[in-house]
């Protein structure tokens, strides 16, 4: 199964953005909250909007490789979704202004998540 790649990957960038939480609370003696520390908030953020989006991808691009989706467009999706992650988490980090590394991120993001909707929609099997 193709998806279960993309699962393992986003499952270790979750653990990877989850570390940086966790040092920033032990470095800034910060247990529950942000304790007004942009830069944990800002971490925080970038795990949960992670977070946030990631496993509805992944149930629906596991959706469509069991509906046979061609192969290409399973990793194609994978590949995309993940390169607009990475972008708007590395934008989120550096500033919460608007920027393009965010913009392209949210702009994938949103490319992947419609093109699985419209996908499963229009494979739908009435009985």
């Amino acid at each position: 199964m193709t998806a279960f790649f993309y699962m393992g990957l986003h499952g270790l960038l979750m653990i990877f953005l989850s570390i940086r939480v966790i040092r920033l609370r032990r470095k800034n003696r910060i247990g529950v909250g942000f304790g007004d520390h942009p830069g944990l908030t800002r971490a925080a953020r970038v795990f949960g909007n992670h977070n946030e989006y990631a496993p509805i991808f992944l149930i629906f691009l596991y959706a469509i490789e069991l509906n046979s989706a061609p192969l290409f467009l399973i990793h194609g999706l994978g590949i995309t979704f993940t390169v607009g992650r990475i972008s708007h988490a590395l934008a989120l980090t550096k500033s919460v202004s608007k920027s393009f590394g965010r913009t392209l991120g949210m702009s994938l993001t949103f490319l992947c998540l419609a093109t699985e909707s419209i996908y499963l929609l229009s494979h739908m099997k009435l009985h």
